[in-house]
């Protein structure tokens, strides 16, 4: 391959090849929140996903396409509110790929652990078409809903963002009365 032909493929690459990320992190007089996912998915096009600032509507569609625009490694922090007026950081980051030696994650783990030490702990493959889920439960009952957000945990695309990072915490809540939640890949 001659090199100006080299040049040229290299030039048609995407220059900004990394992922987004999103980040939330909530801190209350009850609960400890921190949520991180990945966020392909947030850039395509769709309905508006809004999030308030200092009063003001930001589309969270927007954010990310605005990260993704930038070069890797690039970060856009907001500090927001909910309905009710409590505050959150939210963050989309443009994060380089990761090249690794190792295995890729291979399982989804969410484990659930009452403020009365019963829990439950699930976990999903991460590869397609593998294996069923093992449950091990005692005892506890649990709703987990994310308002206004809906994830497309069963797109293909975002599962190979989860199986090309690193093992991630996802999401994590715990509570001053002992319970959590956490769902991580392993």
């Amino acid at each position: 391959m001659s090199a100006s032909l080299l040049c040229a493929a290299l030039l048609a690459l995407p220059a900004h090849a990394g992922d987004l990320w999103l980040q939330v992190h909530t801190d209350s007089e009850d609960d400890l929140v921190k949520v991180e996912l990945p966020a392909n998915w947030l850039a395509d096009p769709g309905e508006p996903l809004e999030v308030s600032v200092e009063g003001r509507q930001y589309d969270l569609r927007q954010v990310a396409r605005a990260a993704q625009a930038r070069r890797e490694g690039t970060r856009i922090q907001l500090h927001a509110t909910d309905e009710q007026g409590q505050p959150y950081e939210l963050a989309v980051e443009h994060r380089r790929s990761e090249r690794r030696s190792g295995p890729v994650p291979q399982t989804l783990t969410l484990d659930l652990l009452g403020s009365d030490g019963e829990g439950l702990q699930l976990r999903l493959p991460l590869l397609l078409g593998e294996g069923a889920m093992s449950i091990a439960a005692e005892g506890f009952h649990a709703d987990i809903e994310l308002d206004g957000l809906e994830i497309p945990w069963e797109a293909e695309a975002f599962l190979a963002q989860l199986r090309a990072a690193p093992p991630t915490s996802l999401v994590e809540v715990l509570s001053v009365d002992g319970g959590s939640v956490v769902i991580r890949t392993e």
